[in-house]
């Protein structure tokens, strides 16, 4: 299970673009149009960027994470939203069915296999048949060929990133500024469009459109490094 630290909150999380997470939220109402898909749960919501943002569309939101401090400052930003300090496999204990459930920004995969079909059995237990989950995840197609070390820049700060797969998952080491004391170590199972597919279709989430780019017209490609992916539940 991956752990955040303050460096990756503080060079990633908190400095996404505004029209970025517009761009996403707009995804999400295509798919989710409010009257069908009034009821949502952001599963791994940290900030709360997709929960606030569709509350403040008329939604009826509730975000799920299990890091505390991530909660309180949605908490403090999004005061009309519900937030729950959980582990995402408990999402049943929520008792309450859902028209939909979204899980963003590349936050599903980081438990094994096991746990991640938990996951996603949790998921289409808590929704109503009928429902929808959409999820936003890594494309493995997409790293295959570029694994190995890279250098850039984010918000001023040197990142030497690392990636590497072994088997079903992508292991990333990230090294700030030069430090090795101040880097993360992430690692997820990785998907292409068919596995993940396959994996939610066994737990009665069949999907009804893949795309990337937070753009329906644009299909999930290789050399775009994030899909989206959204299941009906069927039972």
């Amino acid at each position: 299970m991956n752990d955040y630290s303050s460096d990756w909150i503080d060079t990633f999380l908190t400095t996404i673009d505004p029209a970025q997470t517009q761009r996403e939220v707009a995804l999400l109402q295509r798919q989710l149009p409010r009257d069908r898909f009034g009821r949502v749960v952001d599963i791994c919501c940290g900030l709360g960027r997709h929960s606030g943002a569709l509350a403040a569309l008329g939604y009826s939101t509730t975000g799920i994470d299990r890091d505390a401090t991530l909660i309180a400052k949605a908490r403090r930003a999004n005061p009309h939203v519900q937030f729950v300090t959980m582990d995402a496999r408990g999402i049943e204990t929520l008792d309450q069915q859902f028209d939909a459930a979204i899980c963003m920004w590349q936050s599903f995969g980081y438990l094994e296999r096991a746990g991640n079909d938990r996951l996603l059995s949790g998921i289409s237990k808590t929704l109503r048949p009928g429902g929808c989950f959409v999820l936003d995840i890594y494309n493995r197609k997409f790293f295959e060929p570029r694994q190995g070390v890279l250098t850039s820049n984010r918000n001023g700060r040197a990142i030497q990133e690392t990636k590497a797969i072994d088997g079903e998952r992508i292991r990333i080491e990230l090294i700030y500024d030069g430090d090795s004391m101040k880097s993360d170590r992430f690692d997820w199972e990785i998907f292409t469009v068919d596995q993940i597919a396959s994996r939610a279709n066994a737990v009665s989430l069949k999907m009804i459109a893949a795309c990337s780019a937070f753009d329906e017209r644009a299909a999930v490609s290789d050399s775009v490094p994030r899909m989206q992916v959204v299941f009906e539940k069927t039972g």
